[in-house]
């Protein structure tokens, strides 16, 4: 089964391709049920977004972000975020932005 690790980026995109399995892409907006290549595309829309592995069956897939050195991540479900500190290297806070 799946974990809930959702999360939303400012700027960053990403690109999912399924090679194995049969998730769920969930966002905050929907579900889309994937399969072998099944591919989504998830732009900064302020969207939350994951998959879920809701079958005994293993789930392998391919995610390619940018990885924008500027944007913040947010877990909505989780006290978790990642942000950019004062020497431009990217840490994890608390949604208060406490450093973990």
């Amino acid at each position: 089964m799946g974990y809930r690790r959702c999360a939303s980026h400012s700027s960053e995109d990403e690109f999912v391709y399924i090679l194995e399995g049969e998730p769920v892409f969930v966002t905050n907006v929907g579900e889309t049920a994937m399969r072998l290549g099944s591919c989504r595309f998830q732009g900064p829309l302020g969207q939350c977004a994951h998959l879920v592995n809701r079958t005994e069956r293993e789930m392998v897939y391919l995610e390619i972000g940018d990885r924008d050195a500027v944007g913040t991540v947010i877990y909505p479900y989780d006290d978790l975020g990642k942000a950019l500190a004062p020497d431009g290297s990217r840490v994890f806070v608390h949604k208060d932005g406490r450093p973990y």
